[in-house]
């Protein structure tokens, strides 16, 4: 690995995204698989994206995520949510109910790590760009099967 940003590709037996985060975790030395798996089982829920709690709930499609998430590529520091309603997709009280089903399910599993004494918070932020990477090629393989059908 060349720096704590680069891509990992992930052993094709890790198919669950707690597993998979796991092993980001430790590949990019953030912790050990142990510190990892104490705070999973401490109750951190894994993380759900914005567009995926609209899309259950009905407010976006497949293709309003994708062109969402490609102008999001061309506003860094922009905020999905936002960009969703601006460009009329959904609601901001859609929006604002996404959000709070995200915060009612829980603490979520980044902040819990993220506050673990033995994460190293340099090499996380390593890890959660490859996390990003992989959620961003697992929408895209979606959005292809989702045409395709």
């Amino acid at each position: 690995m060349d720096t704590p940003y680069a891509d990992t590709t992930l052993p094709s037996h890790v198919h669950d995204d707690a597993e998979a985060f796991v092993h980001l975790l430790v590949e990019h030395g953030a912790c050990s698989e142990s510190d990892a798996r104490a705070v999973l089982a401490g109750g951190g829920r894994p993380w759900n994206h914005l567009g995926r709690v609209l899309i259950q709930r009905g407010a976006l499609t497949f293709t309003d995520v994708s062109y969402i998430l490609e102008e999001q590529d061309r506003e860094p520091g922009s905020r999905f949510g936002d960009l969703a309603v601006g460009l009329g997709f959904c609601s901001r009280a859609e929006v604002d109910e996404a959000l709070r089903q995200q915060s009612d399910s829980g603490e979520h599993f980044l902040d819990a790590i993220a506050r673990h004494p033995a994460v190293d918070r340099d090499r996380l932020v390593g890890a959660l760009v490859a996390w990003s990477k992989r959620l961003g090629s697992a929408l895209e393989r979606e959005l292809r099967e989702k045409r395709a059908a």
